[in-house]
């Protein structure tokens, strides 16, 4: 063997070839900055143990050109080949970042961190050349092979992200056939983190050799936002903003914030905003079983952590059948009403005030029984914003002498939660309460005549199920009136009705993998379903399943049964298509009923929308719709209809096999019901005067009715009738804006502090004023008596 002379590497090759490599592994492994911005380096352990075999096998090639420990270096010889092929390969990833890297240095000292690769494949070169040079009949081909184990290595690692490119090129294709081989090769290889970054718009370049060869075959389309979000709900039947963001880094915040909010001013809540959190939330509320009436007020303050102005937004169920009545919006410390007035108006004043980055609070109805609030904006470093929702709802009447509140919940959110965080609940009513909270306790103030339900909920225990309140009501109360104008009321009657059940009904059940948990408890719910009853079935799957609407027997029963069982619950459905097959089977009966039940819907497919929508306008009779959502999420396919409002949504509590029980019980029955009518009219001596809330009520269902009967035009009068009575309606909205000079450019008009809703009501305010003048007139009349029995 001969051996050549060469000169010993200095600290400097150690520094450049070891330490500097393995320190910039580590701080990508702790500040995750690359990950964050650009693009994931080193995405999976086996990345990990990949690149830091350069720094390793440098380090052996150091120690071996100085002095010569090993004898045997065709091994130290691959491993720096194998090195040179991982360093070259990081150089290339890096290529399109140098020139930004070497103005980094030169303008703020930053940039050796991506410039790193290419540093240590220089280093890395020279030091194998170093060792080649020593032995002269060490073969070139250990290079070629080095550099091939690499190449490899780098193709195994680079299977799952390429798989999970390539299936979202298939998914996004408009052939059904080729969407779902997209969709199936997602669900079996894809890597859903990264399905994951690109709902986020962050997935970056490729870091992979058979990824970066996809670029050329991607059609960019395939990857827009929007598109991967509908593809991850599709491939794992869960919202994408349900999941944790990706890659929470824990140090490098300059990075991790710059992300830009795609979804800021819009209508959709988006994608989750690291830095932006709830930091405090309060429910207050006063519930008068004696008018069927209970409101509420829940109280939001956010806080943005993050380096730039944010947007908050969430959509809030509402209690059954209520209506937001006041909008309140703390700016510089005071409380600042909100403007009623058409959708439209109040959309684009909000929008131009956003533009302008002033303060502007925004609310509007998004499907049936739910609202969307956004507020902006929330200034970085720590900024602050506080607003107020108040919320009129009606009681479910329990029989005659009992009613039932169901809580509000947040549905859908682009703000983080911490685990530690308190909703604060103190709801007061003068009958007695119960309810099905953990962690509130009841009290009984005997001197007030006063009933108090009082504690702290975490999130979960609020909006993992909706939450229900209990109160006794005084069935001897069966009218009471409030003031509508001067000389003019509504009244309000308790009245026993007869019902009657549908002639057919319409079971559509959401093929998604979330249902299949519940698969059981509808089935056990079916019992309740008396013989006879005219019903179908349809499973809204990617095979599509049905069962036409048929005679109700124990024989029918079974043929759900095992259809149910057949059907693969997979990934996340598109139900439009289901839903509009059904209103197409009903529309030959006179009184129908389609009953949905589903998990959460965070995707509006456009065809099935479309096709969806063009039926419930153009077919000649059309059902009553209720929605049973199951889980906690989004239902786009229904936020997104004109006609939404005409559908019911049947809160899920938490027990299927009870919630649907009860619905079949109700909806079967042939037993009079009680239920609350308003109408107008002059009260007599004879009734009580009862809440306020009686007429914005009135005016709710006044709208519903204007709209449903011609929206197009009725349209004015109805926004004039939810403006008057400061209503958010599916054609009003409530905005607050930050001076009267914005207000009057958008021709709006606040509402009088005076005329909004308060806890307790403004006429139980007014009831103690006139108690407190009433006093001091007695005092003033009678001072000189009192003063002299001083």
């Amino acid at each position: 063997m001969e051996t050549k002379k060469t000169r010993k590497p200095g600290w400097v090759l150690l520094f450049l070839g070891v330490i500097y490599p393995a320190g910039v592994i580590g701080f990508e492994l702790y500040s995750r900055m690359c990950a964050e911005t650009f693009f994931d380096p080193i995405p999976t352990i086996w990345h990990v143990l990949l690149v830091l075999l350069v720094p390793l096998s440098n380090c052996l090639l150091w120690i071996q050109l100085r002095e010569k420990r090993f004898t045997d270096t065709r091994w130290l010889i691959l491993s720096s080949a194998i090195s040179i092929g991982i360093a070259g390969f990081y150089a290339i990833l890096f290529l399109p970042l140098t020139p930004i890297s070497v103005m980094a240095i030169v303008i703020f000292g930053m940039g050796f961190l991506s410039l790193a690769p290419l540093i240590v494949l220089f280093v890395t070169i020279k030091l194998y050349r170093n060792l080649v040079s020593q032995d002269s009949s060490t073969s070139k081909t250990k290079l070629w092979h080095g550099l091939l184990i690499a190449l490899f290595a780098f193709v195994i690692l680079d299977l799952p992200t390429a798989a999970t490119k390539w299936g979202i090129t298939l998914a996004a294709s408009d052939n059904q056939t080729t969407s779902r081989r997209g969709i199936e090769l997602l669900r079996r290889w894809g890597d859903e983190e990264l399905l994951l970054r690109h709902c986020y718009d962050r997935h970056g370049q490729a870091t992979g050799p058979l990824s970066f060869a996809l670029i050329f075959l991607q059609d960019r389309g395939s990857t827009h936002p929007s598109k991967v979000r509908e593809i991850f709900y599709r491939v794992t039947g869960e919202p994408f903003n349900l999941q944790p963001i990706p890659h929470a880094g824990r140090a490098w915040r300059q990075f991790e914030d710059m992300n830009f909010d795609a979804d800021q001013g819009g209508t959709q809540v988006g994608g989750r905003l690291k830095g932006l959190n709830l930091v405090s939330s309060r429910l207050d509320g006063s519930v008068n079983s004696d008018d069927g009436i209970a409101y509420l007020e829940w109280t939001f303050e956010f806080r943005n952590d993050s380096y730039r102005q944010r947007e908050a937004r969430l959509q809030i169920s509402l209690p059954p059948d209520a209506v937001v009545s006041r909008a309140t919006l703390w700016i510089n410390g005071e409380e600042s009403e909100a403007a009623f007035a058409g959708r439209r108006q109040v959309r684009q004043a909000y929008q131009s005030i956003v533009q302008r980055r002033r303060d502007p609070l925004l609310v509007t109805t998004q499907g049936t029984d739910r609202i969307l609030a956004q507020a902006f904006p929330i200034l970085p470093n720590g900024g602050l914003i506080k607003f107020r929702l108040g919320m009129t709802a009606p009681l479910k009447l329990i029989g005659k002498d009992s009613a039932q509140l169901i809580l509000p919940a947040i549905e859908n959110r682009n703000f983080n939660i911490d685990r530690k965080l308190q909703h604060e609940i103190w709801i007061e009513a003068h009958q007695s309460l119960r309810s099905d909270l953990s962690g509130v306790t009841t009290k009984h103030l005997s001197d007030q005549q006063l009933y108090r339900i009082q504690g702290s909920l975490s999130d979960m225990d609020l909006t993992i199920s909706r939450k229900s309140i209990w109160v006794d009501q005084d069935e001897t109360r069966l009218r009471s009136w409030s003031e509508l104008e001067p000389g003019e009321a509504i009244i309000q009657q308790l009245v026993m009705e007869e019902q009657t059940p549908p002639e057919a009904l319409m079971l559509v059940i959401d093929g998604s993998a979330k249902m299949h948990r519940y698969l059981d408890a509808i089935v056990a719910a079916l019992d309740r379903i008396p013989d006879g009853t005219q019903i179908g079935l349809i499973i809204a799957s990617e095979a599509p399943a049905s069962i036409t609407i048929g005679a109700w027997t124990e024989k029918r029963k079974a043929q759900f049964k095992q259809l149910i069982e057949a059907t693969d619950f997979a990934g996340g459905q598109d139900s439009g298509h289901a839903l509009t097959d059904a209103l197409h089977a009903l529309e030959s009966y006179s009184q129908t009923e389609l009953l949905w039940v589903h998990a959460p819907q965070p995707v509006a497919f456009t065809a099935s929308q479309a096709k969806l929508d063009q039926a419930m306008t153009r077919l000649s009779r059309t059902p009553k719709i209720v929605l049973y959502g199951i889980g906690l999420g989004p239902n786009l396919l229904m936020d997104n209809a004109d006609w939404s409002w005409q559908a019911k949504a049947l809160p899920y509590l938490g027990m299927v096999e009870k919630d649907l029980a009860d619905y079949f019980d109700s909806l079967f029955s042939t037993h009079p019901g009680y239920q609350w009518k308003r109408f107008k009219g002059s009260p007599g001596s004879e009734i009580e005067r009862g809440s306020a809330h009686i007429v914005r009520l009135w005016a709710k269902t006044q709208v519903l009715s204007l709209i449903t009967e011609d929206k197009k035009g009725n349209t004015d009068r109805a926004i004039e009738i939810a403006a008057r009575h400061q209503l958010v309606t599916p054609v009003s909205g409530a905005v607050v804006l930050e001076s009267q000079a914005q207000y009057e450019e958008n021709d709006l008009t606040p509402v009088e502090a005076g005329s909004v809703p308060t806890i307790p009501e403004p006429h139980q305010w007014l009831l103690l004023f006139v108690i407190l003048a009433l006093i001091l007139w007695y005092l003033r009349q009678h001072r000189h008596r009192l003063t002299g029995i001083a």
